[in-house]
């Protein structure tokens, strides 16, 4: 398998830390967040880095709450 770049190793490594993956449904605007409510932390996240994850397997999709989907990894 090709190496991971290093966009892509960063929202592996983030999920690994608790970071929750999620996307509009329809959009595929994709973004990392931890915590909840006025806490919340957020980070952007490139939908070519997201589409790349999604098509080596890498993540999936959990649940989709329109207009909302949730991803975990693959891999522990």
């Amino acid at each position: 398998m090709k190496k991971l770049t290093p966009a892509q190793q960063r929202v592996i490594d983030l999920m690994r830390d608790g970071w929750e993956l999620t996307s509009f449904t329809h959009a595929g605007i994709p973004w990392l967040k931890r915590g909840a409510g006025p806490r919340s932390e957020y980070q952007k996240v490139h939908s070519g880095t997201f589409y790349s994850l999604r098509h080596r397997g890498l993540i999936y999709r959990t649940a989709s709450e329109f207009p909302i989907d949730h991803y975990a990894l693959m891999v522990s």
